[in-house]
């Protein structure tokens, strides 16, 4: 029997995708793609799909604004955390300054490792991390 801690030897080369929930789609769609300027990819009723360096992230709506038809459904699952690589500490520095000149409350810092991250949370209270390695 092989041993869980070997794996399958996957490599990833980063996220491919990753959806999140909001309360409010408009409000998210208004902070992701006015305010951080994230390109739009695809837009439908109750979603859109945006390109986060090269990562395609989609938000949709949150499973509580369903209707009692659709109680059968099983609940979300809510993202707590987003982490992205920034080329260098000069990427770094003008994210941390154009949160800052957007008003849009983060925190540099550093984790255990010794990498530097400027980390702020969406209207829905997902925190997303900018990183350098």
């Amino acid at each position: 029997m092989t041993a869980i801690a070997g794996g399958i030897g996957l490599r990833a080369a980063g996220i491919a995708g990753a959806t999140l929930t909001t309360a409010d789609l408009t409000r998210a769609r208004v902070f992701y793609l006015a305010r951080l300027g994230f390109p739009l990819l695809h837009e439908e009723a109750d979603a859109f799909t945006f390109r986060a360096g090269s990562s395609d992230i989609t938000v949709r709506r949150d499973a509580d604004a369903f209707t009692e038809a659709d109680e059968a459904r099983p609940p979300q699952q809510r993202v707590e955390r987003i982490a992205l690589w920034c080329v260098g500490l000069d990427d770094l520095r003008a994210v941390a300054d154009a949160l800052t000149t957007m008003g849009i409350e983060h925190s540099p810092r550093c984790d255990v490792v010794g990498t530097g991250c400027v980390a702020f949370s969406d209207p829905d209270g997902i925190e997303w991390e900018f990183r350098i390695r």
